[in-house]
């Protein structure tokens, strides 16, 4: 069996293996840094002009990369040809896609106000966290977004 093949059994299993496994990356990746951000004594690595430019690259780099994340994700899922096997398969990519590119703002978040001092980069930080938290994989989200007939639905309980 090749590495692209869809198991009909422990599919949503092993998603929720990897969702689970990157959660807890990023949970401990930045307890990791607010530990070394608290041992600092207030040692801020940027000038004050760095400072604004900082919190200005990371608001607008979060939004933009939420956005084409849940872009990339809808067109990915959206109208996909083929068996259950084929679909699933496609979700899959998107969701790794999608988490690959959240997990990337949170770190970026957690890296930056280690950096800069600055609890904005703290908050995107946090705030992607919690959104990353959100995107669960489901049965549930793979039927709707992947807009399943009953057919398909009922093939579905298999995986």
């Amino acid at each position: 069996m090749n590495s692209f093949t869809t198991p009909k059994s422990g599919f949503f299993k092993q998603l929720n293996i990897l969702f689970t496994a990157l959660l807890f990356g990023q949970l401990t990746i930045a307890i990791v840094l607010l530990y070394v951000k608290s041992t600092m004594d207030g040692v801020i690595l940027l000038d004050n002009t760095s400072l604004g430019v900082m919190s200005m690259v990371i608001l607008g780099f979060s939004v933009i990369v939420f956005v084409a994340g849940k872009m990339l994700y809808q067109k990915l899922t959206a109208q996909v040809q083929g068996n259950l096997s084929v679909k699933l398969r496609r979700f899959r990519s998107a969701l790794v896609i999608r988490y690959a590119l959240v997990e990337g703002v949170t770190i970026l978040g957690f890296i930056l106000f280690i950096i800069s001092g600055e609890v904005i980069c703290l908050i995107v930080g946090i705030v992607s966290l919690i959104y990353f938290a959100s995107l669960r994989p489901t049965r549930q989200r793979a039927i709707n977004d992947l807009n399943m007939t009953t057919q398909e639905q009922r093939e579905l309980q298999d995986f």
